[in-house]
C-alpha cells in the first residue's frame, strides 16, 4: 500500500480514505448487516422491503458476491486479489495501482452487469442510472480532493449511519475488501443498472484519465 502524501498517478496511488463525521479516517468495519434507514438520515429502501414488493434491486447478487470477498487484501493476498480483479477486465498490481473501480468492475461482471471497465472511480457517474434513494447494493461514488476533479472512490452502499455517514462495501478500503464509514459531504451520486440490468456506456473522462491516483 501506498504511504505518505499524495503520489504520482503513474503507477502509484495514494490509499483511499474512509472518512466520518469531521473528516478523520474512519477504520472498516467488518459487519453484514441489512441496510436499515436510520434516525436523521437520508430515506434508503433495504433489501427485504424489496423483496416484500417483489422488486429485487438489481445489484445486490453483486453484492452479495462483494460481501464474500471481505477480507481479501493486497499484501498477503495479492495474487489471489489480482485473479478477481483480472475477472473483470482489469489486469493490475493491486499494490501499486487504485483498484477500487476494479473491484465493483469484476463483482458486477460476475453478478452478470457490466461495469464501466474503467479503473476511474467517477466513471461510475455515467453507469446506469441515478438514484436518490438507496437500495443495499447500488453503487456509491464520492470525490476526493477537489469536488470537480477526477479522482474518487466507489463501492457498493450498505446502509446509512446513525450519524448520516454512509457505510460502503467496497474494494482498496484500508488496503482490503472491507465496510467503511465515508461522509455524505463527498458524495458524488448513487447508481444502480439500467432496467434490464443493461447499464448506459460511460463517458470518456476529461484529459483520457482513466485511473486515480490513489
Amino acid at each position: 500500500a501506498a504511504t505518505g502524501g499524495p503520489m504520482s498517478i503513474l503507477g502509484m496511488r495514494q490509499q483511499e480514505q474512509p472518512t466520518a463525521g469531521m473528516g478523520q479516517p474512519a477504520q472498516p468495519t467488518i459487519s453484514t448487516s441489512g441496510m436499515q434507514a436510520q434516525p436523521n438520515a437520508p430515506e434508503a429502501i433495504g433489501a427485504d422491503t424489496m423483496s416484500a414488493l417483489g422488486k429485487a434491486p438489481a445489484t445486490n447478487g453483486a453484492f452479495d458476491i462483494a460481501a464474500k470477498q471481505i477480507g481479501l487484501n493486497e499484501r498477503d493476498q495479492k495474487a489471489a486479489l489480482s485473479d478477481y480483479l483480472q475477472t473483470g477486465g482489469q489486469s493490475l498490481d493491486p499494490a501499486t495501482t487504485a483498484w477500487c473501480a476494479a473491484f465493483v468492475n469484476a463483482t458486477l461482471k460476475q453478478s452478470g452487469t457490466e461495469g464501466t471497465g474503467k479503473l476511474n472511480a467517477r466513471s461510475y457517474m455515467d453507469w446506469g442510472q441515478a438514484v436518490d434513494k438507496p437500495q443495499r447494493g447500488d453503487v456509491a461514488v464520492f470525490s476526493r480532493g477537489d469536488p470537480n476533479g477526477w479522482q474518487g472512490h466507489v463501492g457498493f452502499f450498505d446502509s446509512y449511519n446513525p450519524d448520516g455517514t454512509i457505510k460502503v462495501l467496497g474494494g482498496n478500503q484500508g488496503d482490503s475488501v472491507s465496510l467503511a464509514n465515508y461522509s455524505p459531504e463527498n458524495l458524488l451520486g448513487f447508481r444502480r443498472a439500467a432496467e434490464g440490468g443493461a447499464p448506459t456506456q460511460g463517458q470518456p473522462m476529461q484529459g483520457g484519465q482513466d485511473m486515480d491516483a490513489l
